[in-house]
């Protein structure tokens, strides 16, 4: 079935009426499919595929924020051929469909992904949930969305993923208009499972209660990631705090080495974590940032402790680097959050602080040379928190144990040369944060000062080699983070300018003597109008130096 409506820039009654008349006929035959029948086969599941997809164009085109007037053509003629009288019957349409293809396919995947993620499309336009909150059909929905008899795919565990989109789907109606259920109402049932939980202690779960934290932890990570406004946040959270979340901690320290929970556990606590669109704004007498992170700071120490202990049966990513990649993304999230003021831990000697830290650092160790790049998900985790890190805390790194800390540089070395720019530019940004940290103290008589010579002087190789390796990434690498790259490599050249003479003085010796000096010549302006200072101007300054410098050499060649 393929229904093709007029482009977007046509506005001919012709083409109007022509879609009205293919629109109302298509609609004229799902009123006619009969649901309860409840045969499937091949046939009906082509059909009902290409109506999904033709329910998803109608509403690109005609619904939504382009929602077209009851006196359109389009809908005069669809109104004529399926006697649809108004806008409510669409989407009382589209919501029938949706229930019961996730009745009748319970058991294909396909189906059920496509049908709720129309849901989802609708539910994410304005004007069409706002419609939908006005149906009847929607506000039973809403009070039996835990229904396993009108939603049975939710007992079904290939659809994990679904569901989350389900509840978001229903969490964005809710926000839409809470006159159509209280989220209160709304997430009673899970108050009941949470309650349930909690009265049986957690060395009696069975596996029913193993499934029930499964699909908890996944509903409410759908409900989270609709949560995109203060007081839609604050509503979950408010919920959850302080009466369910330590729940979240009790199941890290039961099921640490089971991945199918612990992971599910993980990601919503990233979506928890999570400051998108700045939701998270506490006010400012308010202790939730700190309480937050304390339950944080709890759950990854013990999940640190607890997976680098249990050896690897078969699947090392699924069973220890999926979780450890969810970990780096929540400390990424807490540093860059701005609602937890760390300096209050350190203030009045709470440990939750310097626990998060060495369980992300004891992480960092459990992920091998290789294995760092090997894995693009777990990569990008991984350098994302380090870059984090070395932003907002570059003195625990620079202070940690030094074979610790040249182990933790290594990897950011290899970064240095991985295929991802992205990887490769917070590797850069990484070396940047720390090699100004170092640049910062060494002229100074603090014991940073004194910990980062013991350093430089035990491994007098570090800066020179990352120098070295960053100049011959620039310049015959094809490179097009240039700028990024130029970042740390004026750092290091401050603190080591003798050894980037060096490093010239190699370049140009490669050459023939005929054009040596144009070569030397365009080193030399690396440096011009550069002072010795890590100024933002000068930084910046530098980096066009190097831009220039590049262009200079490929004319000479």
């Amino acid at each position: 079935m393929t229904i093709a409506f007029q482009g977007a820039g046509s506005s001919s009654q012709v083409h109007e009426t022509m879609d009205g008349q293919l629109a109302g006929t298509v609609f004229k035959f799902i009123l006619s499919d009969n649901f309860p029948d409840q045969r499937v086969s091949r046939d009906k599941e082509i059909v009902d595929l290409a109506l999904l997809t033709f329910l998803s164009h109608f509403r690109k085109k005609y619904l939504g924020e382009t929602q077209l007037s009851a006196t359109s053509n389009v809908f005069k003629k669809l109104k004529e051929v399926s006697n649809l009288n108004d806008h409510l019957m669409i989407y009382s349409i589209v919501l029938n469909r949706v229930i019961g293809n996730c009745k009748i396919w319970v058991k294909n995947e396909e189906v059920v992904k496509r049908s709720l993620q129309l849901f989802f499309e609708f539910c994410s336009s304005y004007s069409c949930s706002k419609s939908l909150t006005q149906l009847d059909l929607t506000k039973y929905v809403l009070q039996n969305h835990s229904s396993y008899e009108l939603f049975p795919f939710l007992l079904e565990r290939a659809f994990g993923r679904q569901r989350t989109t389900f509840y978001q789907s229903l969490m964005k109606l809710i926000l839409v208009d809470d006159k159509v259920m209280k989220f209160d109402v709304f997430v009673a049932p899970f108050s009941q499972n949470f309650q349930q939980l909690m009265s049986i202690p957690p060395n009696m779960w069975q596996n029913n209660a193993k499934q029930m934290l499964i699909g908890i932890f996944r509903d409410i990570r759908g409900i989270l990631q609709a949560a995109l406004t203060s007081r839609a946040y604050m509503m979950v959270f408010d919920w959850l705090h302080p009466q369910y979340i330590p729940l979240f901690l009790t199941t890290c320290e039961t099921f640490y080495s089971n991945s199918e929970i612990v992971n599910i556990l993980l990601k919503c606590l990233e979506e928890l974590s999570h400051n998108r669109q700045q939701r998270i704004s506490f006010e400012a007498s308010s202790p939730n940032g700190i309480l937050l992170f304390r339950i944080i700071s709890k759950i990854l120490f013990t999940y640190s402790n607890g997976i680098l202990s249990t050896p690897i049966q078969n699947n090392i990513y699924k069973e220890r680097y999926k979780g450890m990649s969810v970990c780096f993304r929540i400390f990424a999230y807490c540093l860059q959050g701005g609602y937890v003021n760390f300096g209050i831990f350190d203030l009045y000697g709470d440990p939750a602080l310097m626990n998060a830290q060495r369980a992300i650092i004891n992480l960092c160790l459990g992920v091998s040379l290789d294995d760092c790049l090997n894995y693009p998900k777990l990569s990008l985790a991984f350098f994302q928190m380090l870059e984090a890190f070395s932003k907002t805390y570059p003195n625990i790194l620079i202070g940690i144990e030094a074979n610790i800390f040249i182990q933790i540089f290594q990897r950011v070395e290899r970064g240095l040369n991985s295929v991802s720019e992205q990887v490769s530019s917070l590797s850069a940004s990484i070396i940047d944060n720390l090699a100004s940290f170092c640049y910062k103290q060494i002229s100074t008589e603090s014991l940073q000062s004194q910990y980062i010579s013991n350093i430089i002087n035990e491994h007098p190789e570090l800066f020179p080699t990352l120098m070295a390796l960053i100049l011959n990434l620039i310049v015959y690498e094809d490179m097009t983070n240039h700028w990024s790259l130029s970042r740390p490599l004026f750092v290091l050249v401050l603190l080591n300018e003798k050894y980037f003479e060096q490093l010239q003085q190699q370049f140009i010796s490669r050459h023939s003597p005929s054009t040596q000096a144009k070569y030397r010549t365009v080193w030399e302006g690396i440096m011009s109008g550069v002072e010795r200072n890590l100024e933002s101007s000068n930084r910046d300054k530098f980096s066009q130096n190097i831009s220039t410098f590049l262009t200079s050499i490929k004319q000479i060649s």
